[in-house]
């Protein structure tokens, strides 16, 4: 673990008084107990540091890395209590705010706060909303928590996630606080314009925009259904791309191939590998079938068979 560093400053009630409270270092995974500095001249009074908790208004923790640059740092509008002896600090009402590199911050405000340092976590509940503060990222959840060792941040429990292009709801999220992944889990549901993925697990890039769907992943589009191994949805390109085992069902036609292409633009679709096109009458097999949406027609291309069923 890296050395790390947690400052707790208490801003009084009176506009002259400032009492710095203590210092409390972690370095290599072991807790120091927090060094009282020497009293400011400012302050009116000091709090005896180790032999009660610390209950002010208006508190904030700040908490920095070996260089000194700043990692995280919350403040409470209700209330926060700091224990010496076991390195636990408490707080109602709060807004935590995690650097993750440049200008780039992500803030959380939620009803109760926990920074467990010998646990190595911080723990939220309660009415919690996220949001990345270039935009990229917004959501809520009913439990969240940041670990320390890690840089991780996970929230569980009816996660409602919205990005600049895609929407999500999943049972969990997480991220690293220097990565622009974002992983989801359990149950998701990923909307992207007039399309709708049901998965197993979903990343996506925040910065790039593009978002990779596994665990049997379910697309519907109007009067499209379409089942892959995998799916990656580029908003750029506004391409849906599809791999492995694809089966497509558009109406009465179904398809099959080894991957498909979704073009939103366009309004087209396109199998390649091995593809199988069937209705109730007519079967083709070939390498290469085109749908267009617009002309509503479907073009198998390159040397395919066709069969046809007659009724006598």
């Amino acid at each position: 673990m890296k050395p790390r560093a947690g400052i707790l400053v208490a801003l009084g009630a009176l506009a002259a008084a400032v009492v710095v409270v203590g210092i409390a270092t972690v370095n290599s995974g072991r807790a120091r107990a927090p060094v009282a500095p020497a009293p400011s001249r400012a302050a009116s009074q000091q709090t005896p540091i180790g032999k009660v908790q610390v209950g002010v208004k208006g508190l904030q923790l700040k908490d920095y890395d070996e260089s000194g640059n700043l990692i995280w740092r919350v403040k409470s509008s209700g209330s926060m209590d700091f224990d010496r002896g076991k390195l636990i600090a408490r707080g109602s009402d709060i807004d935590w705010e995690l650097s993750r590199g440049g200008d780039s911050t992500l803030s959380v405000e939620a009803a109760e706060f926990v920074a467990d340092y010998p646990d190595k976590q911080i723990r939220f509940a309660h009415g919690i909303q996220v949001n990345a503060s270039t935009g990229e990222l917004s959501f809520r959840c009913d439990g969240a928590a940041y670990d320390l060792d890690s840089e991780t941040f996970s929230a569980q429990g009816k996660v409602n996630a919205q990005f600049r292009d895609f929407s999500l709801d999943a049972g969990t999220l997480g991220l690293d606080r220097l990565s622009s992944q974002v992983r989801a889990t359990d149950d998701v549901v990923f909307t992207y314009a007039d399309y709708v993925l049901k998965a197993g697990s979903a990343k996506v890039d925040t910065d790039k925009q593009t978002a990779v769907l596994t665990g049997e992943p379910n697309l519907k589009r109007g009067r499209y259904s379409v089942r892959a191994d995998t799916v990656r949805v580029d908003a750029e390109t506004e391409n849906v791309n599809m791999d492995g085992k694809v089966r497509l069902r558009h109406g009465k036609l179904r398809a099959r191939g080894n991957r498909a292409r979704l073009d939103k633009r366009a309004g087209r679709a396109v199998l390649e590998g091995n593809v199988e096109l069937s209705d109730d009458q007519v079967t083709a097999r070939g390498p290469r079938l085109d749908i267009d949406e617009s002309k509503t027609t479907a073009t198998m291309t390159g040397e395919a068979r066709c069969s046809l069923k007659f009724a006598l």
